[in-house]
């Protein structure tokens, strides 16, 4: 992370780091500290980062209107006010990938205030497993009872 955000130097983050490892380990000996620094080494070093290619195509991906309305056809189902505005407000743009356009005020009319999140609204969060939008049906003519279905269904349909 701090190498490729640069919040604060490389360098003095693994420093830091290596200094509240000592603090945290330090009682259970000059071993474990050691094994520990060892540890972050390994993890941040060069050789760790891979470089990953993003198509410049996905800076300019959005989500059509009907796709919006299709994605969003859950929140219907909320009955708690407070809920289905959170989900509308902040859960939605989230998982959309438009986080940084919510505006400050909206976390605050959603009690968010220090970082609090409602309760329960997981259940809410779409992940999108199925894109195409389909949701198959079960043939029961078609029915063997083989039972194969329930391992390569995505849809949870059985």
């Amino acid at each position: 992370f701090f190498r490729l955000s640069g919040v604060i130097p490389f360098e003095e983050a693994i420093f830091l780091l290596k200094s509240s490892i000592t603090k945290t380990y330090g009682y259970r000996g000059e071993d474990v500290v050691r094994k520990n620094h060892e540890l972050l080494d390994a993890a941040c070093s060069k050789e760790r980062l891979i470089d990953v290619d993003v198509p410049s195509r996905w800076k300019r991906a959005h989500l059509s209107d009907k796709r919006r309305v299709h994605l969003s056809r859950h929140i219907a189902l909320i009955d708690d006010a407070m809920t289905k505005k959170f989900v509308q407000e902040i859960a939605e743009p989230v998982s959309h990938l438009e986080g940084d356009a919510i505006p400050v005020s909206l976390f605050l009319q959603n009690a968010m205030l220090g970082g609090n999140m409602i309760t329960g609204t997981s259940k809410f969060e779409k992940r999108r497993p199925n894109s195409s939008g389909l949701v198959p049906k079960w043939n029961a003519n078609s029915c063997t009872q083989c039972n194969q279905c329930v391992a390569v269904c995505p849809h949870a349909v059985i």
